[in-house]
């Protein structure tokens, strides 16, 4: 019977849907690597991401930035930071982009330079309102490549505040690999 289940609903990746070769693992090899955080989403995790995005907070950025930088390799290689962009509709009603203040941080901490390269295309519905099939759809195809951003040959280290099913940060990576990058890793404060 279980074979028969697998058959038809095969073990995929949380993230990006690829079909797993082994029944325990719940992540691709690709997605595995994407990304950094150096804490899981859960109750007590949410009071600061929940403080900062939504009543403003910004005293919890370099805090929370800080507990990102410690959670990188010490190897960790990058051209550039790329934050994860917000529409310009959900800047109005926060007056900042999180991920952007996130980004400007670890920017100093790294000694490697935050560039604002990607813009949102369309006015998505909150993420965190969504099951996975319907986040992946939510974001396909709203982002894009600002003027003059040219990620070719490059390693990039996307920053995000946090990840859930990751289909905002697949959708960025992919958008960049499209476009020429070498490479593309995420560091979020949070995952699911």
């Amino acid at each position: 019977m279980q074979g028969i289940y697998r058959a038809i609903y095969p073990n995929k990746c949380l993230f990006c849907d690829k079909i797993l070769t082994a029944k325990d693992d719940f992540l691709c090899a690709c997605c595995a690597v994407l990304g950094h955080a150096p804490f899981l989403y859960d109750d007590v995790v949410k009071i600061p991401v929940f403080a900062l995005k939504y009543s403003g907070v910004k005293t919890l950025v370099y805090p929370m930035a800080r507990a990102m930088y410690a959670s990188l390799p010490a190897d960790v290689s990058a051209d550039f930071l790329l934050p994860v962009p917000l529409h310009g509709n959900r800047i109005k009603e926060r007056g900042f982009n999180q991920s952007e203040l996130l980004a400007a941080e670890l920017s100093e901490m790294l000694k490697i330079p935050a560039v604002d390269g990607l813009f949102r295309t369309r006015d998505t519905k909150p993420q965190n309102v969504l099951n996975p099939a319907q986040r992946k759809e939510n974001i396909s195809g709203a982002f894009a490549l600002k003027d003059g951003f040219d990620p070719k040959n490059s390693r990039i280290l996307l920053v995000d505040d946090i990840v859930t099913t990751g289909s905002t940060a697949q959708e960025c990576e992919k958008l960049l690999m499209d476009a020429g990058a070498l490479d593309v890793q995420l560091i979020v404060f949070a995952k699911a």
